[in-house]
């Protein structure tokens, strides 16, 4: 058991140790950087009667409640700050105790050793799981699996009538089983799926492992009890269980044709996975016909495969693809998980805890078919194949983490597989203006312009326009920052006033057009931005001290000195209005003095 063990911890950092020199990568900005909530312990408390943190743009996005998660991140934020290196290496590390707890449990469901450590290897190191693991928000997906997993073996444990356990203890097992669940869920709504895999369990090893029909359901009323609980106390939060499955039964519609081909498209890039890319999604528009045969065909095929298999093996290769259904089923297509027009999001870490199912399966039957085809060569024929899958996995993974580097590797990546998405090019052409690669930058905002405006000529429900008019605006802004850092006042102006076009009550965008008057030297342009500005808001500190210049410009220095004192009045630590008024006054008393 020490040696199994130890080769988890010795490959799983082989495979994920270049990942500690990574940064934070776009969620990990939002979500812990540029978080406030989490940069302290005090109140910590208060995160239990809160919705969780969520995005300005959410006209799309779900509400969740992870009041744990946030807690990890605050005590995190209280170990490492802005030190990236010791948030990676707490997920490795939960990552490699999860493949612990996979070995336990396969070895517990199967009494088979051989096979419930290729299982727990395969989990550890498929590449994968380099999104779930390499990104340090992807914390929520191994957090989440940790407690999953403990709270399966503490089910087994309680129910197992192989060894006799008095009342009281069988209570402890299965309380703290109820527990590692409720904390599950408080770190990610998925883990729900809890009671229906203890259901396919109980149906799929029956009289092996439980103590007769009755006891089962009542140990599967606690953890149902604990669920109704958790999406009570949610609905108080939040106000409502979760995203609605139908908010247009079109689009409804088009997400259940689409269903077979997303669950193909997950298996692929399970079993061939060398197009991996962070944002994977899928279009609901595509062609359907053809997927939804190859998913009726490999349905017919492991129901095949399941009649050949000894009677032995075919509980838990039935009980493997019941995990990958039940596991994947909240982030397919039947759940809204919207991230653009039709596409729809069917991220790799979808496939964090799905791909241990699927490796049950997969490695119950080939081993039992290498057994009947090579007969005493299978052996050596299964070793040689392990040998061979570690060291391509390990390979495939190491440079799937390289990926995660920075944003610019990240989403020019995914641009290459998805060339379609509007906010793909949005988020690569933000990357490359952080990088001061301004040329790429514009070509990127240029793209993510003409897909939303495409998106919004298309759209036909109406309380979704201001999510894509946000983006298309996003676009001109980027676009507008992009010349204006090259120099090109014209350029930006033009993408400026194209912002005002979508809204025209904008005190940023007409600031900036005011400052780029400056910069062309059109001081009454730029008195009549700066207004329009002061118009629609009257707190603008930026806008007053900068009307305050024009006027000095102009030679009307009391009227100048006026704005930069409304400045102050607003927030007295602005440091550009107390130095030109500084200025200002120096000025006047220097005229004042030779005057005299």
């Amino acid at each position: 058991m020490k040696q199994a063990l130890l080769t988890f911890f010795i490959i799983g950092t082989l495979c994920y140790c270049n990942a500690v020199f990574n940064p934070f990568v776009h969620d990990d900005v939002v979500f812990i950087v540029q978080n406030p909530q989490v940069h302290s312990l005090d109140q910590i408390t208060d995160v239990f009667t809160q919705s969780a943190f969520a995005p300005k743009s959410a006209v799309l996005a779900n509400a969740y409640y992870r009041p744990l998660l946030d807690v990890v991140y605050r005590l995190e934020y209280w170990m490492f700050g802005t030190q990236p290196a010791g948030y990676h290496i707490v997920n490795i590390i939960l990552h490699i105790f999860n493949a612990v707890l996979i070995f336990v449990l396969t070895l517990r469901l199967t009494q088979r050793r051989g096979l419930s450590w290729c299982a727990a290897m395969l989990f550890l190191i498929h590449p994968i799981q380099s999104e779930a693991v390499a990104c340090i928000s992807g914390i929520s997906n191994v957090l989440f699996a940790f407690f999953l997993l403990a709270a399966f073996l503490l089910y087994l444990r309680a129910s197992d009538r192989r060894h006799e356990l008095n009342l009281i203890k069988m209570a402890g097992i299965y309380s703290a089983s109820l527990f590692l669940f409720g904390l599950a869920l408080l770190c990610k709504e998925q883990a729900v799926i809890l009671p229906v895999l203890f259901m396919f369990y109980e149906f799929c090893f029956p009289r092996v492992l439980v103590r007769g029909n009755a006891g089962w359901r009542l140990r599967l009323a606690g953890f149902l009890i604990v669920a109704g609980g958790y999406f009570l106390w949610r609905k108080v939060l939040i106000g409502g269980f979760a995203a609605s499955f139908v908010e247009n039964w079109g689009e409804f519609y088009l997400r259940l044709k689409a269903f077979p081909a997303i669950v193909m498209n997950h298996l692929q890039t399970v079993f061939v996975p060398l197009d991996l890319h962070y944002y994977r999604s899928y279009d609901i528009l595509a062609p359907w016909i053809g997927p939804a045969l190859s998913f009726v065909f490999f349905v017919i095929a492991c129901v095949l495969i399941w009649r050949i298999l000894p009677r032995d093996r075919q509980p838990f290769f039935a009980f493997g693809w019941a995990w990958f259904a039940v596991t994947l089923l909240p982030t397919t297509s039947l759940v809204p998980l919207i991230h653009e027009y039709s596409w729809i999001a069917t991220f790799e870490h979808f496939l964090y805890l799905p791909l241990l199912g699927l490796a049950w399966s997969v490695l119950t039957a080939l081993d039992y078919f290498a057994d009947q085809w090579f007969g005493r060569y299978s052996r050596s024929i299964k070793k040689a194949f392990i040998v061979v899958g570690i060291l391509g996995c390990v390979v495939l993974t190491q440079a799937q983490t390289k990926m995660w580097a920075g944003e610019v590797p990240l989403f020019e990546k995914a641009v290459q597989y998805q060339p379609a998405m509007g906010r793909l090019r949005l988020l690569l052409a933000q990357a490359y203006y952080v990088q001061g690669d301004y040329q790429q930058a514009r070509r990127e905002y240029q793209h993510a312009r003409d897909i939303m405006a495409g998106y919004l000529g298309k759209i036909r429900d109406q309380r979704v326009r201001p999510f894509y008019q946000g983006f298309l605006r996003d676009s001109l802004l980027g676009l507008a920052a992009s010349y204006a850092a090259v120099g090109d006042w014209v350029g930006a102006q033009d993408q400026y006033n194209k912002v005002l076009i979508l809204s025209s009550q904008n005190s940023d965008v007409e600031n900036s057009l005011g400052m780029i008057a400056i910069r062309l030297e059109q001081w009454d342009t730029a008195m009549m931005c700066f207004e329009r500005a002061l118009k629609q808001d009257m707190q603008n500190v930026a806008v007053l001290t900068n009307l305050g210049v024009c006027y000095i410009r102009v030679g009307q220095t009391d009227k100048a000195e006026e704005y930069f004192r409304r400045a102050l009045e607003v927030d007295g630590s602005f440091g550009a209005a107390k130095e030109n008024l500084n200025q200002l006054l120096k000025q006047k008393a220097l005229k004042k003095g030779i005057g005299d």
